[in-house]
């Protein structure tokens, strides 16, 4: 019997193990495709990559979170929108201040890719029983995703001062994914007393 059971945890770890290592949002598959350069034995996110990267994850989060707004019925999950909002809009204002004080030609995205307006429908299309699991869920994805670009650009980003920003950035970030972690635990544990 306790072998059954650690076979089956032990298969649970290696499908959560892969699950988080292939990522399908769009912003691990753009930063790991849009590596152009090598140096050292790693590849580093290009500039405009990484700035492109974060405005949109930036972007996508916030366009989510303005739906959990109005969807969720669970206030954990009504503040942490509003948290999301709120910190990644200045991350947002933070990065496009030093794009112009630093003179990049660099335009940010006016809207969402197809493929993150997609995730914005899909979730805005979430039945109201699985909403806050299901938008929770696709944070932590997101937040996982942002960090790793993040720590791209802070390993092999070739401009100092975008650097410097993604290493203030990245804590943030964690912070945030850890609190969705949190919340995720939490939904669960209610969810699985209730069955």
């Amino acid at each position: 019997m306790q072998k059954a059971i650690f076979l089956v945890a032990a298969m649970l770890a290696a499908l959560v193990t892969a699950a988080t290592q292939v990522s399908a949002l769009p912003l691990v598959r753009l930063a790991q495709a849009d590596a152009i350069h090598r140096g050292e034995g790693r590849s580093a996110l290009a500039t405009s990559d990484y700035v492109k990267s974060t405005l949109m994850s930036d972007k996508f989060e916030i366009a989510a979170a303005r739906i959990a707004q109005e969807k969720s019925r669970n206030s954990d999950v009504q503040r942490f929108a509003q948290m999301t909002i709120q910190d990644r809009g200045a991350t947002s204002d933070e990065l496009t201040g030093i794009l112009k004080q630093n003179a990049f030609a660099f335009t940010p995205p006016a809207e969402l890719d197809d493929e993150h307006a997609a995730m914005v429908r899909e979730l805005g299309n979430t039945p109201a029983t699985d909403f806050d699991r299901h938008y929770i869920q696709q944070q932590i994805d997101a937040h996982q995703s942002a960090l790793r670009v993040q720590y791209a650009y802070v390993r092999g980003g070739r401009d100092q001062v975008l650097r410097q920003y993604a290493a203030e950035t990245a804590p943030k970030i964690r912070t945030q994914l850890e609190l969705a972690r949190k919340l995720f635990s939490a939904m669960s544990r209610i969810a699985s007393r209730a069955h």
